[in-house]
């Protein structure tokens, strides 16, 4: 409102002064444009402003409806000198309890045609023919029938106007307001608001926002989504309020509502979602969020004839947003990027193979939400969405061809133009590999409606080209790393990457430095030539320490707002991660050592089993070598003691003497005697 009454505050010199109020809940600055600014707790400076003021604007969107009341009240006691304009900015949210209007008609007989299509039908269902005569009999004897047909609401119609529940106070304001219309020098419009849009969106945020981050990828309307939903942008509504103020029309309450062409709900968020999102959209289940009221209303209402143009004539004001959110997305998803400090975030990484830069694509698509692109996933990606260069794309494929560089190209422009692209932005991972490919990419023919001029030889000039800055990337990363530091890394996991075979590398490795480094013109003096900074990050570097300086690098013009949480919110998530990466470390440690444990245990194990089997097998023979050694010693005994120790022992048992054993050793020395003579 303030941007439309800028002109007239601003003029040389100008005696416009605008007094106005602040919304507590709102925390921005005072507009410069305002005057003065009143407070509810100075009752008698707020009652002497307001009879000073010549033209007096309440929003009820945004205005406290008590103090509204209040202060209307005072103009019905006061005595008004000068012409007081008073314009109540209100709410089609006053109509949706109103029953459909209709009128009753009489509708004569059917025509000809489709009573022939009738009877045609029957005779298909009985098999049996009718002729014309029947036909046009049955029309004369059909009676003409009063049907009830649904119109739309006219602004002569706000008598019969039935709120919203929630509405009853904004009907409570009009009413009040409208009855000052009585009074001298007072006049008073009611500007009946479509469902407010735009300037960074409120009602319709959740559909804004669901849409920029394709979350959900299909966006929701409630019940059949059949139902009329009048709408505004705000800009307009401010344009629709001047209108008034300058030219004070007849009509004192006016339907402030854009020209949508297809006002139904489905319609809106199909736009929305085509427009900002995946242009999918589906059956939404009530989940009593605040804007679901505002989607629920079934209202039918045109916009007033004094805001339109009649026929081919100019409409009396310049309309910002006529043709609705349909007719004006590609405006309002700037306007909501704009208004929310959202920007796409476009990066190209490049460097040689395997020095990391899908791994740290990744990580950066991660980190902004931006879509991660890929030569080999685009291309499978263009070959099921695009049904005509599909096919040929496909025919390359399959024959294991090069996709032509013009032809890749296109595809790539197709997917960059895509709307998550345009509105998030993108990192391109490895493409464009040259100085030639980033030309085919990045630059467009130039559009002229000249004729085609030939040069002297009556040859076609060579086409122009400018840049297309919507897709050109303003962070360029090239990742640096010697042979054998690449060689030394691919070596290492080969095993678990297939790809990389180590012949294919080479050949690989040797293309990227011909391209990039000994040619005269590489992938990133196309950036150069433009002065747009490449940042060349060396592979030997910590992966922490290379995260965090490509963040810096990209963030560079600051960090964009992209729903991506306050900084708070990012310390939190570094705290977090440095905290799993440490608990990760450590539990790769303690994996280590217990590993190392086991390992331990399973070499401590199988030497005692070694020693045990060692033992056993010597004991084993010392066993057979003692057995081998008692085999003579058994046959001297048996030879020289056991007869006389067994006639001893049969002679101890005859005489069963007091001392056996002493008996026995005498015996035995007895024979040991005689044995020696």
């Amino acid at each position: 409102m303030l941007n439309e009454l800028r002109p007239l505050v601003e003029g040389e010199p100008s005696p416009i002064k605008i007094i106005g109020t602040l919304d507590p809940k709102d925390s921005t600055p005072r507009p410069a444009q305002i005057k003065k600014i009143l407070h509810r707790h100075k009752p008698r400076l707020f009652r002497k402003y307001l009879l000073e003021c010549d033209v007096i604007v309440y929003d009820l969107h945004t205005a406290d409806l008590k103090e509204v009341e209040e202060k209307l009240s005072i103009f019905k006691t006061a005595k008004l000198e000068d012409p007081k304009l008073i314009i109540i900015v209100s709410s089609v949210m006053g109509w949706v309890g109103t029953a459909q209007k209709v009128i009753k008609e009489n509708q004569s007989a059917p025509d000809l045609e489709n009573l022939e299509d009738k009877q045609d039908k029957q005779e298909k269902e009985l098999d049996v023919s009718g002729d014309d005569k029947k036909v046009e009999e049955e029309v004369e004897a059909q009676e003409p029938v009063e049907i009830s047909r649904p119109v739309p609401f006219e602004e002569s119609d706000f008598q019969m106007r039935v709120p919203h529940k929630d509405y009853t106070g904004w009907k409570t304001i009009e009413d009040l307001a409208m009855s000052l219309s009585s009074k001298e020098n007072i006049s008073v419009y009611i500007l009946c608001a479509g469902i407010l849009y735009g300037n960074g969106e409120k009602i319709f945020e959740y559909h804004f926002k669901s849409a920029w981050l394709e979350k959900p990828k299909r966006l929701p309307y409630l019940g059949d989504g059949e139902n009329l939903i009048p709408t505004i942008h705000v800009k307009d509504l401010a344009k629709i309020t001047k209108f008034v103020v300058d030219t004070k029309p007849e009509n004192h309450y006016i339907f402030a509502i854009d020209n949508t062409k297809d006002r139904r709900q489905v319609a809106i968020v199909q736009a929305i979602s085509s427009g900002i999102g995946t242009g999918n959209v589906k059956k939404g289940k009530s989940k009593n969020l605040e804007w679901e009221q505002y989607l629920s209303i079934n209202v039918w209402m045109k916009t007033s004839p004094l805001l339109i143009p009649e026929e081919e004539g100019q409409p009396p004001i310049e309309w910002y947003s006529l043709d609705g959110i349909a007719g004006n997305i590609i405006k309002l998803n700037t306007e909501f990027n704009q208004k929310r400090g959202l920007r796409p975030i476009k990066v190209f990484v490049s460097g040689p193979p395997a020095s990391g830069k899908t791994f740290f694509s990744r990580q950066i698509s991660s980190e902004y939400n931006i879509p991660h692109i890929k030569v080999k996933d685009l291309l499978h990606e263009f070959m099921q969405n695009h049904s005509e260069l599909g096919h040929t794309v496909r025919s390359y494929i399959d024959k294991n061809e090069r996709v032509p560089n013009d032809l890749l190209a296109e595809v790539f422009r197709w997917k960059l133009h895509m709307n998550h692209c345009r509105n998030r932005g993108f990192i391109l991972d490895g493409y464009p590999r040259n100085f030639t490919e980033a030309q085919n990419l990045f630059r467009k023919e130039k559009k002229t409606d000249e004729p085609q001029i030939l040069d002297e030889e009556g040859e076609p000039r060579p086409k122009e080209y400018d840049l297309d800055l919507e897709i050109l990337p303003q962070s360029v990363i090239a990742f640096r790393a010697t042979n054998a530091f690449l060689m030394s890394r691919i070596e290492k996991i080969k095993h678990s990457h297939h790809e990389f075979n180590l012949e294919r590398m080479q050949r690989r490795l040797q293309i990227y430095r011909n391209q990039n480094e000994l040619s005269d013109k590489s992938v990133y003096d196309f950036f150069s030539d433009l002065n747009i900074e490449v940042f060349e990050c060396e592979c030997t570097n910590e992966e922490i320490e290379i995260i965090e300086s490509l963040k810096i690098y990209i963030e560079r013009e600051g960090r964009p707002d992209n729903f991506l949480g306050s900084i708070q919110e990012i310390v939190e998530c570094r705290k977090k991660y440095l905290l799993e990466k440490n608990d990760a470390i450590i539990k790769e440690e303690a994996k280590a050592k217990e590993e190392e444990h086991i390992a331990n245990a399973k070499v401590f194990e199988k030497r005692e089993k070694l020693a045990y089997e060692r033992f056993m097998k010597i004991k084993k023979e010392l066993e057979d070598a003692s057995s081998a050694r008692a085999i003579p010693l058994r046959k001297y005994l048996m030879e020289n003691i056991m007869p006389t120790l067994a006639e001893s022992l049969i002679q101890v048992c005859r005489i069963m003497p007091e001392d056996p054993v002493d008996y026995v050793a005498e015996l035995m020395y007895a024979s040991s005697k005689h044995r020696r003579k």
